[in-house]
C-alpha cells in the first residue's frame, strides 16, 4: 500500500481507464436531467481540451519528463465533480485562455525579446475578457512575470499594449457595428462566480495532480486519494440533492 501511494502517479492504464469512466459517470445524470444540452456538451469537451492541455504544461514546464495521460485523467475526473458546473463553458474558456497564456509564456528565454509572446498572451487574455472580463486582471501579472524573467522592455511591454490595441479596435467595431454592447462587460457581476469557481477549481485540481508527481511519497498519495474520494462523494450527493428537487445557491449562465 505505501508502494502505491508513493508512486500513485506511475498508475496503470486500467486506473487511467477507471478515471476517465468516473469522469464520464459524473456527467450522465446531468445529460439526462439538463434544458441546456448545447452548453452541457460545450462545458464537456472544454474540459476534456483543458485535461490534455494541462498534460502539454505539465510536459512544457518539465513537471514530467514525458507527457502523462495521469496528468489528463486525473483531470477530467476532479474537474466533473461539480454538477452546477456543468454548463458553465464559460468559466472553461476562462480556464483555456489562463492556461494558453501560461504555455506561451513557458517559451520566454533570454535568448530573444519575447514580442511575440507578450503580444499573443495579452490578446489572448484580452479576447477571453469578453465572457469573463475580470480576467484582465491578470494582464500585469504578465509583465510582473517578464520582469521576474529579465526579459521585460519597452518593445516588449509595447508588443503587450499592441495586443490590448488589437482587441480594443475590433471590440469597437463590434459596437459601431451593433453585434455587442458595452454593457456586455460588466466587472464583478454575480452571473461570473462559476466561471471564477471554474478556474478555481483549475488551479485546486493543477495542485492535487503536481503533489504525486513532482514528490514520490506517502503524503503527496494519500492527499491525491482524498481528493478523488471528495470529489465522487461531492458529485454523487449534489446530483442526488438536485434529483430530489434542491437547488444550489447560484446564479449560473449557461
Amino acid at each position: 500500500m505505501k508502494y502505491w501511494l508513493r508512486h500513485i502517479a506511475q498508475s496503470s492504464w486500467m486506473s487511467r481507464i477507471v478515471l476517465i469512466g468516473l469522469g464520464a459517470a459524473m456527467w450522465v445524470p446531468s445529460f439526462l436531467a439538463s434544458n441546456s444540452l448545447w452548453a452541457l456538451v460545450a462545458t464537456m469537451i472544454l474540459v476534456a481540451v483543458n485535461a490534455f492541455m494541462m498534460m502539454r504544461i505539465f510536459y512544457q514546464a518539465n513537471i514530467t519528463n514525458l507527457p502523462s495521460f495521469f496528468v489528463p485523467t486525473s483531470y477530467w475526473l476532479l474537474c466533473s465533480a461539480l454538477p452546477f458546473l456543468h454548463t458553465c463553458w464559460q468559466g472553461q474558456v476562462a480556464v483555456l485562455g489562463a492556461q494558453l497564456t501560461y504555455l506561451i509564456l513557458l517559451r520566454i528565454d533570454y535568448q530573444h525579446q519575447p514580442l511575440q509572446e507578450a503580444f499573443l498572451s495579452t490578446l489572448i487574455l484580452c479576447c477571453a475578457s469578453l465572457l469573463v472580463p475580470e480576467i484582465l486582471i491578470i494582464i500585469p501579472g504578465i509583465w510582473l512575470y517578464m520582469a521576474y524573467r529579465h526579459v521585460i522592455t519597452w518593445r516588449v511591454f509595447a508588443a503587450s499594449l499592441i495586443g490590448v490595441g488589437t482587441f480594443a479596435l475590433y471590440y469597437a467595431i463590434a459596437i459601431f457595428l451593433g453585434w455587442t454592447d458595452l454593457a456586455d462587460a460588466d466587472w464583478f457581476a454575480l452571473s461570473h462566480l462559476p466561471a471564477w469557481l471554474a478556474v478555481l477549481q483549475m488551479i485546486l485540481t493543477a495542485i492535487i495532480i503536481y503533489l504525486p508527481v513532482r514528490f514520490a511519497n506517502v503524503f503527496s498519495g494519500i492527499i491525491y486519494m482524498v481528493s478523488v474520494i471528495v470529489a465522487i462523494a461531492a458529485c454523487i450527493l449534489l446530483q442526488t440533492l438536485s434529483l430530489t428537487g434542491h437547488t444550489i445557491p447560484l446564479l449560473i449562465s449557461g
